[in-house]
């Protein structure tokens, strides 16, 4: 019977110093100070920053004049014998597994290798806008802003993405 009443004021007391604890921790906290207005960014931070205008200049495209209508002539048949499935993959397939790989090299941060495989696959696909943003992505993890720059320039000189920039 001893043992238990003082089992029961063991924990009494230790369950009085936790709630202790946590009033001088509350106390503390609410002694701090609050957050100030200092933590806003100053206005030079931002110093670089200003998107430049576009420099591509948009003409009006001259209006075919109509042409006179042929008169139809009688159409002569060729015969083309079928041709063989290429060896070589499309090029369609050729540039995603380039995308693929690129993503492949900078998930294993591999900045540059990553940079080096979508710089050609930009040389033979330079329509491909999807290359130049994954580069792009490349770049902007490199802390590369001329480069960056560069691709941002060639991907809002495509009318395309104009729009999407």
């Amino acid at each position: 019977v001893v043992m238990l009443l003082l089992l029961l004021l063991a924990r009494r007391r230790k369950a009085q110093q936790e709630a202790e604890k946590h009033l001088r921790m509350a106390r503390a906290l609410a002694e701090e100070q609050p957050f100030s207005a200092d933590l806003d960014l100053p206005e030079s931070s931002f110093e670089g920053l200003e998107v430049p205008p576009p420099s591509v200049k948009l003409a009006t495209a001259p209006t075919p004049a109509p042409a006179p209508a042929p008169a139809p002539a009688p159409a002569p048949v060729v015969v083309t014998p079928p041709i063989a499935a290429p060896l070589v993959a499309p090029a369609a397939d050729r540039s995603d597994d380039v995308l693929d790989k690129a993503q492949s090299h900078i998930a294993a941060g591999r900045l540059n290798q990553a940079a080096a495989l979508l710089e050609e696959g930009i040389k033979q696909e330079p329509q491909r806008s999807d290359l130049r943003l994954k580069l792009m992505e490349v770049y902007g993890q490199q802390g590369d802003r001329d480069a960056f720059v560069a691709q941002e320039r060639q991907l809002v000189a495509n009318g395309d993405n104009f729009a999407q920039v």
